[in-house]
């Protein structure tokens, strides 16, 4: 070691520090490992921000539920009236859930919106 030629280990913490500080610190040997670990983070956080957002919905008072079969009922039944809140699983059977998010944005800019990306999210766990 270089410190240690020149006397300076101790300075640097000593020998037990630096192969501690050595072992702690990640390498590029291991990015995809930790890549992994942050996509695999993110989903979660995505996944409570979207449970979250439903729990807030649920809790308004006042509030009347509606449940559309699928994307084309969903977008049928924005037309037809002029809802406060709108959750949308991303993966309908018959319709990308983002289209009908964006035709209720569209019609209802101010409407909230919470989008349960849960069927992906759960098969990434």
């Amino acid at each position: 070691m270089r410190g240690v030629r020149w006397g300076r280990l101790d300075d640097a913490g000593g020998e037990t520090y630096l192969t501690e500080l050595i072992a702690a610190v990640p390498t590029a040997v291991h990015v995809e490992y930790y890549g992994r670990i942050v996509e695999r983070t993110a989903t979660l956080r995505r996944l409570i921000s979207a449970g979250t957002e439903i729990v807030d919905i649920g809790y308004t008072e006042a509030l009347d539920i509606e449940q559309a079969l699928d994307g084309a009922d969903a977008i049928d039944r924005l037309r037809g009236f002029a809802y406060d809140g709108l959750v949308v699983d991303l993966r309908l059977p018959d319709a990308n859930g983002m289209d009908v998010l964006d035709e209720a944005l569209t019609l209802f800019p101010a409407i909230r919106a919470a989008r349960l990306p849960v069927a992906q999210a759960l098969r990434e766990l």
